[in-house]
């Protein structure tokens, strides 16, 4: 065998059995490769735009969820607590009025004389 080639019959044998160089097959496994990434890139966008939504799904009804709870809770509050607060609010209300009603009764007629008196002193608008 012949080792020594010459720069001719180097780049003759370069050029594949199609009739294209090297060059032109990189080229081309470039274009090749750009659309193959790109196409993974968009479905990668694709797959993203599904995450999203899933996840604004899940979110949405987690918050529904919360919502839902949050309501059967308070019924549960005002069923139960709320009527006893009242209850209680009611008896105190009651109790505060018959304490005013007893301080009233047991000072009134004090109350009613020392105003006599104040209005018969001589030094009294009503007297003069």
């Amino acid at each position: 065998m012949n080792k020594d080639i010459s720069a001719s019959q180097s780049k003759n044998s370069a050029i594949s059995a199609t009739g294209t160089t090297p060059f032109d097959e990189i080229l081309h496994l470039e274009k090749q490769e750009k659309a193959r990434v790109q196409k993974e890139i968009e479905n990668m966008q694709v797959i993203e735009q599904d995450m999203e939504q899933t996840c604004s799904k899940k979110e949405s009804e987690a918050d529904q969820k919360l919502k839902d709870t949050a309501k059967e809770e308070l019924k549960e509050f005002r069923k139960n607590e709320l009527s006893k607060v009242l209850k209680e609010a009611e008896s105190n209300a009651v109790k505060k009025c018959k304490k005013i009603e007893e301080t009233y009764t047991a000072t009134s007629d004090n109350l009613a004389k020392k105003l006599a008196d104040n209005l018969i002193e001589s030094d009294s608008l009503i007297s003069a």
